[in-house]
Formats: structure tokens, C-alpha cells, sequence
């Protein structure tokens, strides 16, 4: 049952939203998901963004490492909603 509820890894969500085309509308400690083809491939918070939109790191969510993203990779990142407090 657990397994029907992932997919490729990462928990089902609500629809992600609209992909971010400039990342320089980002902003550091921003919520993303990263996809290829439409798929996740990763997920966290934005750690760090060149001035020019045309990479960023991103703190993964499952662990404690970083992952760099280049805008020419042909990724696409999805804003996700801020989290709540408990």
C-alpha cells in the first residue's frame, strides 16, 4: 500500500504548480521540485541561485546533501507551497 502512495521516490502531492521559466523570480529557503520529462527527480529547499537565473543548489529533502541544477540541463522547477507550521 505504502509503495501505491510513491512514485519514483517522492511522495504523491496535489498537482505541482506552473514551472518557474526565470528562475531569477527565486529567492534562497524557496520550496522546489525539480523534474525532468515532467517527472521528479528531486526535491528541497533552494540553498543558493546565481544573479543571472542560471543555476541553483538545492538542499535535498530526503538527506544531507546538495544538489546543482543548471537552467541548460533542461530541468524544470516547480514552486511548492510554503510548509506550515505545527
Amino acid at each position: 500500500m505504502e509503495a501505491d502512495n510513491l512514485r519514483n521516490g517522492f511522495p504523491r502531492r496535489h498537482p505541482r504548480g506552473q514551472p518557474i521559466p526565470n528562475w531569477c523570480s527565486l529567492k534562497r529557503s524557496d520550496e522546489v521540485e525539480v523534474c525532468r520529462d515532467g517527472r521528479p527527480i528531486a526535491a528541497g529547499q533552494i540553498d543558493m541561485l546565481a544573479l543571472d537565473g542560471s543555476m541553483v543548489w538545492i538542499l535535498k529533502e530526503h538527506g544531507n546533501d546538495r544538489a546543482l541544477f543548471l537552467h541548460s540541463d533542461g530541468v524544470t522547477l516547480h514552486r511548492r507551497p510554503a510548509k506550515r507550521p505545527l
